[in-house]
């Protein structure tokens, strides 16, 4: 597979527009919700292409600390002008299709990325990092972004830096929060065993039914210090990989 990839730069980042009341009144003690800490740079857009034929299979985006992937033909029709429509949500900056059957749509997102269940609708329980990104349509009244594309340097610090890039916001301006310093560069937008994009592909390709995949992360995946994805992998890699073949016999 060959990936194309857009990291859009925001210089801040909001919360998501759904969080509730509580959460809400309780960022506002100790922050801006709209503009929850600075330097947004680990939303992406990759084109993912047939390795060999260049033809597109389809969009992984990332949001937040997950991604989602959408494959052409089964979740969406790819545009005669090859010309991929997207969504910023509102606050979050977050990457999503765009979509006109309603002026806007919600969509969950968890600030942990552990919380895989409850993302994919497989439980409704909500975690407490978790939230509502608010999506607008063209009906919804999105406007379309003037943008500029620029080529930087594989070595440049804003894909390397391990380092918060943006800076550490402090609680009433006293005390030092990590869930508010900037982030790291472009390139640390996932674990290190996702690292490699067509795995990263493979693991979010996530089938809210597919109780194996569940039970494999469980089993597998403990913590952030504690985890061995390989049978993960070999079980998605796998799914992944029929979803492709079928895609190019259609």
């Amino acid at each position: 597979m060959i990936f194309l990839k857009y990291s859009p730069v925001f210089p801040y980042s909001g919360l998501p527009a759904g969080i509730g009341g509580i959460k809400r009144l309780g960022s506002y003690l100790i922050g801006n919700p709209h503009g929850w800490h600075e330097l947004d740079i680990h939303g992406a857009i990759h084109i993912v292409l047939n390795g060999y034929t260049q033809e597109p299979l389809g969009v992984l985006l990332a949001q937040h600390n997950h991604h989602r992937i959408y494959l052409t033909g089964k979740d969406f029709k790819w545009p005669d002008d090859n010309r991929v429509s997207i969504s910023f949500s509102q606050y979050s900056n977050e990457p999503y299709l765009l979509k006109d059957h309603s002026p806007y749509r919600l969509e969950r997102t968890v600030g942990n990325p552990m919380n895989i269940d409850y993302l994919f609708g497989v439980t409704d329980q909500t975690p407490l990092g978790a939230g509502l990104d608010k999506i607008y349509s063209k009906k919804g009244g999105a406007r379309e972004v003037p943008s500029e594309l620029v080529l930087l340097p594989l070595s440049d610090p804003l894909y390397k830096a391990w380092i918060p890039l943006g800076n550490i916001e402090k609680i009433w301006g006293l005390w030092k929060t990590w869930y508010r310093r900037g982030p790291p560069g472009i390139d640390f937008y996932t674990i290190g065993a996702l690292k490699n994009l067509a795995d990263l592909t493979a693991f979010w390709f996530i089938d809210p039914t597919d109780e194996k995949f569940f039970a494999l992360l469980e089993e597998n995946f403990r913590s952030f210090d504690d985890y061995n994805l390989t049978q993960v992998l070999i079980h998605q890699r796998h799914r992944l990989a029929r979803a492709l073949t079928t895609q190019e016999l259609q």
